[in-house]
């Protein structure tokens, strides 16, 4: 295969590249020579420049041991207590990575979650069980909650003068989340009311910060791009430009041939 770059011509620009701190740096948060790895991921003469940390909002897996997660760099510390307090000391390695980024140059955060708190949940844990698969995790009487957690950890970070930039409460909805890592299964009309009532609550509390329609995870068909128009439209009619951007990957192997 023989690719052929022009450099007259540009089809994009790109706002930033950048990483996500899942699921190395609460163990590189840890080590003695974390600033040195910060160093060479974030500074434009030291490091390749990434402009750009994506942190997750975790579910408390570590916390409690529930679930089916082997690896342990998957499970995540939460800073909402069982007495409905919040301990911002927990996930410190995490943390302090994301904010070594920003020391280091990295110009915007953001927020992603996989599940919402292990105390929100149907099954107080931060997957579903394999019966309840295509099922959301999340009942609907505790949207609020979820939505005033993270709006509370959002505005915690910006009050720590961190440039949070972008919201993303909803990550890779369709796909069957049963263990393996944290995660929370929504349709697209539950994402989409979920998206809705982060957008107004956004709108009201945190302007400047964006809400990011977090990917409904490609299956490189009609159907999940349907599904993505179906939320993010939705959202967009009451959320007054909130939702300006729309995140998605793949994993799976493109049927191309070359």
């Amino acid at each position: 295969m023989k690719i052929n770059i022009d450099y007259t011509r540009q089809y994009q620009t790109f706002e930033g590249f950048g990483v996500s701190g899942a699921w190395w740096a609460q163990l590189v948060g840890g080590r003695n020579n974390r600033d040195v790895i910060s160093k060479l991921l974030f500074d434009r003469k030291e490091g390749i420049a990434l402009t750009a940390y994506r942190y997750n909002i975790g579910a408390g897996s570590k916390d409690s041991g529930n679930g089916n997660i082997d690896n342990p760099l998957r499970r995540t510390e939460s800073f909402l207590t069982d007495n409905g307090e919040y301990d911002f000391s927990k996930d410190s390695n995490a943390v302090y990575m994301m904010k070594q980024a920003i020391r280091d140059g990295a110009k915007e955060i953001v927020l992603f979650v996989n599940s919402p708190p292990e105390q929100m949940t149907k099954n107080g844990k931060s997957h579903l069980d394999p019966k309840n698969a295509f099922r959301t995790n999340l009942d609907r009487k505790n949207y609020p909650a979820f939505v005033k957690y993270c709006l509370d950890v959002t505005e915690h970070f910006v009050s720590e003068g961190l440039p949070v930039k972008y919201l993303s409460p909803v990550n890779e909805p369709v796909w069957i989340w049963t263990g393996g890592q944290e995660g929370c299964h929504y349709s697209p009309r539950q994402a989409g009311s979920l998206m809705k009532l982060f957008a107004e609550e956004l709108e009201k509390d945190l302007p400047f910060v964006t809400l990011s329609l977090r990917a409904l995870r490609q299956a490189i068909s009609d159907g999940s791009t349907r599904a993505t128009q179906e939320s993010s439209c939705g959202i967009r009619r009451r959320g007054n430009g909130l939702t300006e951007l729309i995140c998605t990957h793949i994993f799976c192997t493109l049927p191309f041939r070359f």
